[in-house]
Protein backbone atom coordinates (compact mmCIF):
# COMPACT_ATOMS: atom_id res chain seq x y z
CA UNK A 1 0.00 0.00 0.00
CA UNK A 2 2.80 2.41 0.88
CA UNK A 3 4.76 1.63 -2.27
CA UNK A 4 1.73 2.31 -4.49
CA UNK A 5 1.03 5.55 -2.65
CA UNK A 6 4.61 6.72 -3.19
CA UNK A 7 4.53 5.84 -6.89
CA UNK A 8 1.05 7.10 -7.77
CA UNK A 9 -0.02 9.53 -5.04
CA UNK A 10 -3.15 7.38 -4.73
CA UNK A 11 -4.40 5.29 -1.84
CA UNK A 12 -4.42 1.52 -2.37
CA UNK A 13 -6.40 -0.57 0.10
CA UNK A 14 -5.92 -4.33 0.44
CA UNK A 15 -8.99 -5.25 2.45
CA UNK A 16 -8.97 -9.02 2.05
CA UNK A 17 -6.64 -11.90 1.24
CA UNK A 18 -3.20 -11.05 -0.12
CA UNK A 19 -1.21 -14.24 -0.70
CA UNK A 20 1.81 -15.08 -2.83
CA UNK A 21 3.29 -18.56 -3.41
CA UNK A 22 6.53 -19.41 -5.17
CA UNK A 23 6.51 -23.22 -5.09
CA UNK A 24 5.34 -25.63 -6.38
CA UNK A 25 4.16 -22.98 -8.90
CA UNK A 26 4.18 -19.17 -8.71
CA UNK A 27 0.72 -17.96 -7.69
CA UNK A 28 -1.00 -14.87 -6.31
CA UNK A 29 -4.38 -14.18 -4.70
CA UNK A 30 -5.82 -10.68 -4.16
CA UNK A 31 -9.24 -9.90 -2.71
CA UNK A 32 -11.16 -6.74 -1.82
CA UNK A 33 -8.78 -4.22 -3.43
CA UNK A 34 -9.54 -0.56 -4.15
CA UNK A 35 -7.60 2.36 -5.63
CA UNK A 36 -8.59 5.95 -4.91
CA UNK A 37 -9.58 8.41 -7.62
CA UNK A 38 -7.92 11.70 -8.56
CA UNK A 39 -8.65 14.58 -6.19
CA UNK A 40 -10.92 16.19 -8.78
CA UNK A 41 -12.74 12.92 -9.59
CA UNK A 42 -16.51 12.58 -9.41
CA UNK A 43 -16.24 9.59 -7.04
CA UNK A 44 -13.71 8.78 -4.30
CA UNK A 45 -12.73 5.38 -5.77
CA UNK A 46 -11.36 4.84 -9.27
CA UNK A 47 -11.11 1.04 -9.28
CA UNK A 48 -12.40 -1.83 -7.15
CA UNK A 49 -11.55 -5.51 -7.42
CA UNK A 50 -13.35 -8.33 -5.64
CA UNK A 51 -11.05 -11.24 -6.50
CA UNK A 52 -7.97 -11.89 -8.61
CA UNK A 53 -5.91 -15.06 -8.64
CA UNK A 54 -3.37 -16.45 -11.07
CA UNK A 55 -1.04 -19.44 -11.28
CA UNK A 56 1.95 -19.73 -13.60
CA UNK A 57 3.88 -22.64 -15.01
CA UNK A 58 7.20 -22.65 -13.13
CA UNK A 59 9.41 -23.72 -16.02
CA UNK A 60 7.87 -21.14 -18.35
CA UNK A 61 9.63 -18.44 -16.29
CA UNK A 62 12.89 -19.71 -17.75
CA UNK A 63 11.69 -20.85 -21.19
CA UNK A 64 9.19 -18.47 -22.84
CA UNK A 65 6.40 -18.04 -23.65
CA UNK A 66 4.97 -17.55 -20.17
CA UNK A 67 2.37 -20.23 -19.42
CA UNK A 68 -0.54 -18.94 -17.31
CA UNK A 69 -2.21 -22.11 -16.17
CA UNK A 70 -5.10 -20.39 -14.40
CA UNK A 71 -6.60 -16.89 -14.03
CA UNK A 72 -9.72 -15.96 -12.09
CA UNK A 73 -11.10 -12.41 -11.97
CA UNK A 74 -14.44 -11.19 -10.67
CA UNK A 75 -16.34 -8.18 -9.34
CA UNK A 76 -14.33 -5.40 -11.01
CA UNK A 77 -15.54 -1.79 -11.27
CA UNK A 78 -13.34 0.78 -13.04
CA UNK A 79 -14.15 4.47 -13.51
CA UNK A 80 -12.25 6.32 -16.27
CA UNK A 81 -12.89 10.04 -16.52
CA UNK A 82 -11.49 13.35 -17.74
CA UNK A 83 -12.24 16.89 -16.57
CA UNK A 84 -12.61 20.30 -18.19
CA UNK A 85 -8.83 20.84 -17.98
CA UNK A 86 -8.24 17.69 -20.06
CA UNK A 87 -6.80 15.83 -17.07
CA UNK A 88 -7.33 12.07 -17.00
CA UNK A 89 -7.75 10.12 -13.78
CA UNK A 90 -5.65 7.21 -15.09
CA UNK A 91 -2.56 9.46 -15.26
CA UNK A 92 -0.81 9.07 -11.92
CA UNK A 93 2.44 10.01 -10.23
CA UNK A 94 4.94 12.61 -11.44
CA UNK A 95 4.05 14.87 -14.36
CA UNK A 96 7.39 14.31 -16.07
CA UNK A 97 7.64 11.66 -18.71
CA UNK A 98 9.54 8.55 -17.58
CA UNK A 99 12.73 7.70 -19.38
CA UNK A 100 12.23 5.16 -22.11
CA UNK A 101 13.27 1.71 -21.01
CA UNK A 102 16.11 0.15 -22.93
CA UNK A 103 14.91 -2.50 -25.32
CA UNK A 104 16.55 -5.87 -24.82
CA UNK A 105 18.68 -7.05 -27.69
CA UNK A 106 17.09 -9.75 -29.78
CA UNK A 107 18.87 -13.05 -29.92
CA UNK A 108 18.45 -16.07 -32.12
CA UNK A 109 17.23 -18.03 -29.09
CA UNK A 110 14.36 -15.60 -28.32
CA UNK A 111 10.90 -16.85 -29.12
CA UNK A 112 9.05 -15.19 -31.97
CA UNK A 113 5.69 -16.31 -30.63
CA UNK A 114 3.21 -14.68 -28.28
CA UNK A 115 4.69 -13.53 -24.93
CA UNK A 116 2.13 -15.45 -22.85
CA UNK A 117 -0.33 -18.31 -23.27
CA UNK A 118 -3.44 -18.53 -21.09
CA UNK A 119 -4.57 -22.11 -20.59
CA UNK A 120 -7.61 -21.38 -18.41
CA UNK A 121 -9.38 -18.17 -17.41
CA UNK A 122 -12.66 -17.42 -15.67
CA UNK A 123 -13.70 -13.76 -15.66
CA UNK A 124 -16.96 -12.59 -14.14
CA UNK A 125 -18.69 -9.22 -13.59
CA UNK A 126 -16.23 -6.67 -14.99
CA UNK A 127 -17.59 -3.13 -15.43
CA UNK A 128 -15.90 -0.09 -17.01
CA UNK A 129 -17.49 3.37 -16.86
CA UNK A 130 -16.19 6.26 -18.99
CA UNK A 131 -17.09 9.90 -18.23
CA UNK A 132 -15.99 13.01 -20.12
CA UNK A 133 -17.23 16.63 -20.11
CA UNK A 134 -20.10 17.27 -22.53
CA UNK A 135 -20.22 13.61 -23.53
CA UNK A 136 -22.75 10.93 -22.79
CA UNK A 137 -21.43 8.47 -20.14
CA UNK A 138 -20.32 5.11 -21.55
CA UNK A 139 -20.88 1.87 -19.69
CA UNK A 140 -19.27 -1.38 -20.84
CA UNK A 141 -19.60 -4.60 -18.88
CA UNK A 142 -18.31 -8.12 -19.29
CA UNK A 143 -20.67 -10.56 -17.60
CA UNK A 144 -18.45 -13.54 -18.33
CA UNK A 145 -15.41 -14.59 -20.34
CA UNK A 146 -14.11 -18.15 -20.29
CA UNK A 147 -10.81 -19.26 -21.79
CA UNK A 148 -10.11 -22.97 -22.10
CA UNK A 149 -7.84 -25.28 -24.09
CA UNK A 150 -9.44 -27.97 -26.25
CA UNK A 151 -8.12 -31.44 -27.10
CA UNK A 152 -6.40 -30.14 -30.24
CA UNK A 153 -4.49 -27.53 -28.23
CA UNK A 154 -6.50 -24.51 -29.40
CA UNK A 155 -7.29 -21.66 -27.02
CA UNK A 156 -11.09 -21.36 -26.95
CA UNK A 157 -12.86 -18.11 -25.97
CA UNK A 158 -16.50 -17.66 -25.02
CA UNK A 159 -17.87 -14.47 -23.51
CA UNK A 160 -20.82 -12.12 -23.22
CA UNK A 161 -21.44 -8.64 -21.94
CA UNK A 162 -22.95 -5.28 -22.81
CA UNK A 163 -21.79 -1.96 -24.31
CA UNK A 164 -24.11 1.04 -24.16
CA UNK A 165 -27.05 -1.31 -23.53
CA UNK A 166 -26.11 -3.34 -26.60
CA UNK A 167 -25.52 -7.06 -26.06
CA UNK A 168 -21.89 -8.08 -26.65
CA UNK A 169 -20.92 -11.58 -27.81
CA UNK A 170 -17.44 -13.10 -28.12
CA UNK A 171 -16.42 -16.55 -29.30
CA UNK A 172 -13.93 -18.60 -31.28
CA UNK A 173 -10.47 -20.08 -31.00
CA UNK A 174 -6.80 -19.45 -31.84
CA UNK A 175 -3.84 -21.80 -31.90
CA UNK A 176 -2.81 -24.49 -31.49
CA UNK A 177 -0.56 -23.89 -28.47
CA UNK A 178 2.57 -25.04 -30.33
CA UNK A 179 1.86 -22.48 -33.06
CA UNK A 180 1.33 -19.69 -30.52
CA UNK A 181 4.61 -20.58 -28.83
CA UNK A 182 6.61 -20.61 -32.08
CA UNK A 183 4.77 -17.72 -33.74
CA UNK A 184 4.22 -19.70 -36.96
CA UNK A 185 1.16 -21.13 -38.70
CA UNK A 186 -1.32 -19.72 -36.19
CA UNK A 187 -4.95 -20.48 -36.93
CA UNK A 188 -7.59 -17.87 -36.08
CA UNK A 189 -11.36 -18.34 -36.03
CA UNK A 190 -13.06 -15.59 -34.01
CA UNK A 191 -16.51 -14.06 -33.98
CA UNK A 192 -18.04 -11.12 -32.16
CA UNK A 193 -21.36 -9.36 -32.05
CA UNK A 194 -22.50 -5.99 -30.77
CA UNK A 195 -26.21 -5.43 -31.00
CA UNK A 196 -27.17 -5.91 -34.64
CA UNK A 197 -23.54 -5.86 -35.85
CA UNK A 198 -21.79 -9.20 -36.41
CA UNK A 199 -18.07 -9.64 -37.06
CA UNK A 200 -16.20 -12.77 -38.08
CA UNK A 201 -12.43 -13.13 -38.60
CA UNK A 202 -10.71 -16.31 -39.74
CA UNK A 203 -7.51 -17.40 -41.44
CA UNK A 204 -3.85 -18.02 -40.64
CA UNK A 205 -0.77 -16.04 -39.66
CA UNK A 206 2.28 -17.70 -41.15
CA UNK A 207 4.95 -15.94 -39.10
CA UNK A 208 4.66 -13.32 -36.32
CA UNK A 209 8.21 -12.13 -36.99
CA UNK A 210 7.59 -11.10 -40.62
CA UNK A 211 4.64 -9.70 -42.60
CA UNK A 212 4.74 -12.71 -44.91
CA UNK A 213 2.35 -15.62 -44.66
CA UNK A 214 -0.84 -13.76 -43.69
CA UNK A 215 -4.08 -15.10 -45.14
CA UNK A 216 -7.00 -13.53 -43.27
CA UNK A 217 -10.64 -12.78 -44.05
CA UNK A 218 -13.06 -10.59 -42.13
CA UNK A 219 -16.80 -10.08 -42.58
CA UNK A 220 -18.91 -7.40 -40.88
CA UNK A 221 -22.66 -7.57 -41.40
CA UNK A 222 -25.92 -6.18 -40.11
CA UNK A 223 -29.52 -6.12 -41.24
CA UNK A 224 -29.96 -2.50 -40.02
CA UNK A 225 -27.10 -0.04 -40.62
CA UNK A 226 -29.21 2.87 -39.36
CA UNK A 227 -29.52 1.26 -35.93
CA UNK A 228 -25.75 0.82 -35.71
CA UNK A 229 -25.10 4.46 -36.60
CA UNK A 230 -27.70 5.58 -34.09
CA UNK A 231 -26.03 3.71 -31.22
CA UNK A 232 -22.64 5.26 -32.05
CA UNK A 233 -24.13 8.78 -32.42
CA UNK A 234 -23.20 9.00 -36.12
CA UNK A 235 -25.69 11.17 -38.00
CA UNK A 236 -25.91 9.72 -41.51
CA UNK A 237 -29.25 9.01 -43.21
CA UNK A 238 -28.25 5.50 -44.29
CA UNK A 239 -30.82 2.72 -44.35
CA UNK A 240 -30.79 -0.96 -45.18
CA UNK A 241 -28.35 -3.79 -44.64
CA UNK A 242 -24.58 -3.59 -44.15
CA UNK A 243 -22.08 -6.05 -45.59
CA UNK A 244 -18.31 -5.52 -45.58
CA UNK A 245 -15.96 -8.25 -46.81
CA UNK A 246 -12.21 -7.76 -46.38
CA UNK A 247 -9.26 -10.02 -47.14
CA UNK A 248 -5.56 -9.59 -46.36
CA UNK A 249 -2.88 -11.75 -47.93
CA UNK A 250 0.87 -11.34 -47.83
CA UNK A 251 3.71 -13.12 -49.50
CA UNK A 252 5.91 -12.51 -52.51
CA UNK A 253 5.44 -9.79 -53.59
CA UNK A 254 4.12 -7.65 -50.74
CA UNK A 255 0.78 -7.44 -48.97
CA UNK A 256 -2.64 -7.13 -50.58
CA UNK A 257 -5.86 -5.80 -49.01
CA UNK A 258 -9.20 -6.18 -50.79
CA UNK A 259 -12.46 -4.65 -49.51
CA UNK A 260 -15.98 -5.03 -50.88
CA UNK A 261 -18.57 -2.99 -48.99
CA UNK A 262 -22.26 -2.25 -49.30
CA UNK A 263 -24.44 -0.14 -47.00
CA UNK A 264 -28.01 0.27 -48.12
CA UNK A 265 -27.87 1.39 -51.77
CA UNK A 266 -24.20 2.49 -51.52
CA UNK A 267 -21.50 0.12 -52.75
CA UNK A 268 -17.72 0.44 -52.94
CA UNK A 269 -14.73 -1.75 -53.72
CA UNK A 270 -11.03 -1.20 -53.10
CA UNK A 271 -7.74 -3.05 -53.44
CA UNK A 272 -4.42 -1.93 -51.99
CA UNK A 273 -1.05 -3.58 -52.65
CA UNK A 274 1.99 -2.67 -50.55
CA UNK A 275 5.51 -3.77 -51.40
CA UNK A 276 8.69 -2.18 -50.02
CA UNK A 277 7.32 1.35 -49.68
CA UNK A 278 5.27 1.24 -52.89
CA UNK A 279 1.48 1.37 -52.50
CA UNK A 280 -0.64 0.61 -55.53
CA UNK A 281 -4.37 1.15 -55.09
CA UNK A 282 -7.65 0.92 -56.98
CA UNK A 283 -11.13 1.85 -55.74
CA UNK A 284 -14.58 2.27 -57.24
CA UNK A 285 -17.92 3.73 -56.14
CA UNK A 286 -20.65 3.02 -58.70
CA UNK A 287 -23.55 5.42 -59.30
CA UNK A 288 -22.73 8.53 -57.29
CA UNK A 289 -26.35 9.65 -57.57
CA UNK A 290 -27.28 6.61 -55.44
CA UNK A 291 -24.79 7.82 -52.86
CA UNK A 292 -26.45 11.22 -52.97
CA UNK A 293 -29.90 9.75 -52.47
CA UNK A 294 -28.75 7.62 -49.53
CA UNK A 295 -26.92 10.51 -47.83
CA UNK A 296 -29.46 13.17 -48.84
CA UNK A 297 -26.90 15.09 -50.92
CA UNK A 298 -28.31 16.80 -53.99
CA UNK A 299 -26.59 17.27 -57.34
CA UNK A 300 -24.29 14.24 -57.47
CA UNK A 301 -24.01 12.94 -61.05
CA UNK A 302 -25.25 9.54 -62.16
CA UNK A 303 -21.67 8.45 -62.93
CA UNK A 304 -19.25 5.89 -61.52
CA UNK A 305 -16.27 7.16 -59.53
CA UNK A 306 -12.97 5.30 -59.89
CA UNK A 307 -9.55 5.90 -58.32
CA UNK A 308 -6.23 4.24 -59.05
CA UNK A 309 -2.55 5.00 -58.93
CA UNK A 310 0.81 4.44 -57.27
CA UNK A 311 2.25 6.15 -54.18
CA UNK A 312 5.90 5.75 -53.18
CA UNK A 313 6.49 6.37 -49.48
CA UNK A 314 9.80 7.45 -47.95
CA UNK A 315 10.85 9.46 -44.89
CA UNK A 316 10.55 12.80 -46.72
CA UNK A 317 7.40 12.58 -48.85
CA UNK A 318 4.54 10.68 -50.42
CA UNK A 319 5.45 10.56 -54.12
CA UNK A 320 2.45 10.29 -56.45
CA UNK A 321 2.88 8.47 -59.73
CA UNK A 322 -0.09 8.61 -62.07
CA UNK A 323 -2.81 8.96 -59.43
CA UNK A 324 -6.04 9.19 -61.42
CA UNK A 325 -9.64 9.95 -60.43
CA UNK A 326 -12.32 9.23 -63.03
CA UNK A 327 -15.94 10.34 -62.89
CA UNK A 328 -17.60 8.79 -65.91
CA UNK A 329 -15.50 10.14 -68.84
CA UNK A 330 -14.07 13.00 -66.76
CA UNK A 331 -10.52 12.44 -65.53
CA UNK A 332 -8.11 14.17 -63.13
CA UNK A 333 -4.48 13.03 -62.94
CA UNK A 334 -1.94 13.93 -60.23
CA UNK A 335 1.84 13.50 -60.25
CA UNK A 336 4.40 14.89 -57.82
CA UNK A 337 5.11 14.72 -54.10
CA UNK A 338 3.40 15.60 -50.84
CA UNK A 339 5.96 16.42 -48.16
CA UNK A 340 5.85 14.93 -44.67
CA UNK A 341 6.07 17.43 -41.81
CA UNK A 342 4.69 20.90 -41.15
CA UNK A 343 7.51 22.67 -43.02
CA UNK A 344 7.65 20.28 -45.98
CA UNK A 345 6.86 21.40 -49.53
CA UNK A 346 4.26 19.89 -51.83
CA UNK A 347 4.84 19.84 -55.61
CA UNK A 348 2.07 18.61 -57.89
CA UNK A 349 1.38 18.43 -61.60
CA UNK A 350 -2.38 18.42 -62.27
CA UNK A 351 -4.13 17.48 -65.51
CA UNK A 352 -7.89 17.31 -66.01
CA UNK A 353 -10.22 16.78 -68.97
CA UNK A 354 -13.78 15.78 -69.72
CA UNK A 355 -16.55 15.97 -72.32
CA UNK A 356 -18.78 18.23 -70.23
CA UNK A 357 -18.42 20.61 -67.31
CA UNK A 358 -21.96 19.66 -66.34
CA UNK A 359 -20.61 16.25 -65.25
CA UNK A 360 -18.88 18.04 -62.37
CA UNK A 361 -21.90 20.09 -61.33
CA UNK A 362 -25.42 20.42 -62.69
CA UNK A 363 -25.12 24.20 -62.77
CA UNK A 364 -22.21 24.28 -65.25
CA UNK A 365 -22.57 24.36 -69.07
CA UNK A 366 -22.39 21.22 -71.20
CA UNK A 367 -19.09 22.11 -72.89
CA UNK A 368 -15.86 20.07 -73.05
CA UNK A 369 -12.87 21.15 -70.96
CA UNK A 370 -9.23 20.39 -70.31
CA UNK A 371 -6.76 21.97 -67.92
CA UNK A 372 -3.20 21.55 -66.72
CA UNK A 373 -1.07 23.35 -64.13
CA UNK A 374 1.81 22.93 -61.70
CA UNK A 375 1.14 23.65 -58.03
CA UNK A 376 3.79 24.33 -55.40
CA UNK A 377 2.81 24.75 -51.75
CA UNK A 378 4.99 25.69 -48.77
CA UNK A 379 3.90 27.02 -45.35
CA UNK A 380 4.21 30.62 -46.60
CA UNK A 381 3.59 30.42 -50.35
CA UNK A 382 1.32 28.94 -53.01
CA UNK A 383 2.38 29.04 -56.65
CA UNK A 384 0.14 27.97 -59.54
CA UNK A 385 2.32 27.91 -62.63
CA UNK A 386 2.01 26.83 -66.25
CA UNK A 387 -1.77 27.22 -66.15
CA UNK A 388 -3.25 26.13 -69.46
CA UNK A 389 -7.01 25.58 -69.57
CA UNK A 390 -9.78 25.59 -72.16
CA UNK A 391 -13.57 25.47 -71.76
CA UNK A 392 -15.40 25.03 -75.04
CA UNK A 393 -14.07 27.92 -77.16
CA UNK A 394 -12.74 29.87 -74.14
CA UNK A 395 -9.23 29.58 -72.70
CA UNK A 396 -6.97 30.95 -69.97
CA UNK A 397 -3.21 30.67 -69.40
CA UNK A 398 -0.59 32.11 -67.05
CA UNK A 399 0.55 31.91 -63.44
CA UNK A 400 -0.58 33.05 -59.96
CA UNK A 401 1.47 33.41 -56.77
CA UNK A 402 0.07 33.83 -53.26
CA UNK A 403 2.45 34.79 -50.44
CA UNK A 404 1.18 34.43 -46.87
CA UNK A 405 2.43 36.39 -43.87
CA UNK A 406 1.37 39.45 -41.88
CA UNK A 407 -0.18 40.55 -45.15
CA UNK A 408 -1.30 38.32 -47.99
CA UNK A 409 0.09 39.24 -51.40
CA UNK A 410 -1.45 37.91 -54.62
CA UNK A 411 0.39 38.48 -57.89
CA UNK A 412 -0.13 36.91 -61.27
CA UNK A 413 -0.58 37.21 -64.97
CA UNK A 414 -3.41 35.52 -66.88
CA UNK A 415 -4.25 35.81 -70.56
CA UNK A 416 -6.95 34.58 -72.88
CA UNK A 417 -7.36 34.46 -76.63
Amino acid sequence: EAAVADATSRELKLGGTFDIDIVPAPAIVLEDVSLSNAEWGSEPVMAQLGHFSARLGLWSLFSPPLRISEVRLRDVDVLLETNENEQANWVMGADSEPEAAEQPEKTDDATAGVPAIVEFAEIRKVKVRVNAPEAEPLLASLASLDVTTDEAGFTVLNGKGEVKELPLRLGGKVGPVQALASGTDIGIDLSAGLGKLDLKVDGTVGDFATPAGIDMKAVASSDDVAKILEHFAVELPLKGALQVDAAVTSGDPGTRLAVDAKAGDIAATATVKHDDGAVKFKAAVPALDKVGEALEIEGLPAEDLALDGLVLIDSQAYRLRGVIARLGETEVKLDGSVGQGTDAATELSINANGPSLAALSAGLPTIPFKASLNASLTPDQLVLDAIDASFGESDVAGAVEVTMGDKTAITGKLSSK
